[in-house]
């Protein structure tokens, strides 16, 4: 397989048990859109932890 291909994830499309907590990460425009779709489908806000993956914006503070 050669290339790069664009596709959307439909983090609904599991089968994931009721009473799940769910833990994000990655790029925060991932993280909102993938937290959208799951509140959408009936999951709670508090079940939805993160940690943003990407350029850390204190380093542009170093010399």
């Amino acid at each position: 397989m050669d290339g790069v291909f664009e596709a959307l994830m439909d983090p609904t499309a599991a089968d994931i048990p009721g009473g799940a907590l769910y833990y994000l990460c990655g790029p925060l425009s991932f993280m909102q859109a993938v937290r959208s779709r799951l509140i959408e489908h009936g999951v709670a806000p508090h079940d939805i932890q993160y940690e943003v993956f990407g350029p850390d914006p204190w380093q542009a503070d170093v010399d």
